[in-house]
């Protein structure tokens, strides 16, 4: 876990969130695995980061499901060698919001589906604890964010592509690499706040002229191939 110093210019924060686990229903499967950064919304700066393996029974490990595995690419061996107890994880994610005064009142979760990685976080830190912790209440979900701006582009007459909302299907659109293999969580934060910056971007971050030209160039290219790919029918 590290933790930076706070610059003034950011007031609100973002926490990015990712989950692995033995599957996707939240209540047969289990967390195995959560990764965290979190971002200054105006500069984005990264203050804080936290990433761990949760241990769990060789009774869960059965239910987990093949493909998740697949996915993920676990092994029951490296749960067993770095899994820690869920009650050391949540004590570790709540030590990396109080060394930072993030609530409520002041922090997001950002992550790719808010109703799957919620169902599993709050399996980590029980929403009681949350509470306590004072907490993020919202959470921001990518694929709303992506919509919504598709949703603009419509409302403008533009012409936009159709394409799926998986997050490595966004980064396709936006002209980025796909996440990195195998899917472990770090790694799909890191692809979350690189698709983020695109979406949204940080006010403060004090871009280069060179980074912006290459986005605009970019942001260019991403319409011509829309316009060229849409479906007259």
């Amino acid at each position: 876990m590290t933790i930076e110093l706070v610059d003034t210019r950011d007031q609100l924060f973002l926490v990015a969130l990712d989950t692995e686990t033995t599957g996707l229903d939240c209540q047969r499967n289990d967390p195995i695995e959560i990764a965290l950064k979190v971002i200054g919304a105006s500069t984005g700066k990264e203050y804080g980061s936290l990433t761990s393996v949760i241990r769990i029974d060789d009774q869960a490990w059965n239910r987990a499901s093949p493909r998740a595995l697949e996915v993920n690419n676990f092994t029951w061996q490296e749960i067993k060698e770095r899994g820690e107890t869920v009650e050391v994880v949540a004590r570790k994610i709540c030590d990396l919001f109080s060394g930072l005064q993030l609530s409520s009142s002041n922090a997001k979760f950002i992550c790719q589906n808010p109703s799957f990685d919620r169902g599993f976080f709050d399996k980590i830190v029980p929403p009681e604890q949350q509470r306590e912790a004072k907490m993020p209440y919202h959470w921001l979900g990518l694929e709303s964010m992506y919509h919504s701006q598709r949703i603009a582009k419509l409302s403008r007459g533009e012409v936009v592509s159709k394409v799926s909302y998986s997050k490595d299907a966004i980064a396709r659109e936006l002209d980025l690499a796909p996440e990195e293999k195998p899917h472990r969580a770090m790694n799909g934060v890191n692809h979350l706040l690189a698709i983020y910056r695109i979406l949204v971007g940080y006010p403060c971050s004090g871009r280069k002229p060179l980074d912006q030209l290459k986005e605009w160039i970019c942001a260019i290219l991403r319409r011509i191939r829309a316009f060229f790919s849409f479906d007259f029918k």
